[in-house]
């Protein structure tokens, strides 16, 4: 119980922090971010949300706010809203690696089996062959290559793709290790 009350209390002091930093420099978005990522690790998701929103208003060119709202709209499985936010930061920023990754995450999770004519595999596809592009030693493009192929029963596309991620890098910590895998 004591460990509780002292974590509790650190991250009262770091939210008081960041309140105050806010006020007295609103246009740093950064402190808004971490008193964002703040809420969201204390699963005070709405008073997240409500921030990131209201930054992303004050400041609708600015691809971290984006970023981390589509983030908390992913961690919620708002596909749609995420799907938004991340195309809000591709608008900015055309070639960002982590939208391009995540946008092509939300497709993936987007699919259904059951309707032939859904595209949602092929938009995940291009997203993470933009990705490999912009960032060519991504090994978490190639690993979510890899699965794709494998859903899609391509058993040699999925082990090639799989070659390239372990070449640059994957691993099983690196699993372990990374949100951005889908």
């Amino acid at each position: 119980k004591k460990v509780e009350a002292d974590i509790k209390g650190k991250l009262d002091t770091a939210e008081s922090y960041f309140v105050e930093v806010r006020k007295a420099a609103p246009q740093l978005s950064e402190a808004g971010l971490q008193l964002a990522m703040l809420y969201q690790q204390t699963a005070r998701v709405d008073e997240a949300e409500k921030l990131l929103v209201d930054m992303a208003a004050a400041q609708p060119d600015n691809p971290p706010v984006w970023l981390q709202l589509g983030d908390l709209y992913f961690n919620t499985e708002r596909w749609s809203d995420s799907l938004e936010a991340y195309s809000k930061v591709l608008k900015v920023s055309q070639h960002h690696p982590r939208a391009l990754l995540q946008r092509g995450n939300v497709y993936k999770r987007m699919r259904d089996p059951n309707n032939k004519d859904d595209d949602n595999f092929a938009k995940a596809r291009a997203d993470y062959e933009a990705t490999a592009l912009a960032q060519p030693d991504a090994w978490f493009a190639y690993y979510n290559l890899a699965c794709l192929d494998a859903l899609e029963g391509k058993s040699d596309d999925a082990f090639a793709n799989l070659g390239k991620a372990i070449k640059r890098g994957l691993n099983n910590k690196s699993l372990v290790d990374r949100k951005s895998v889908g």
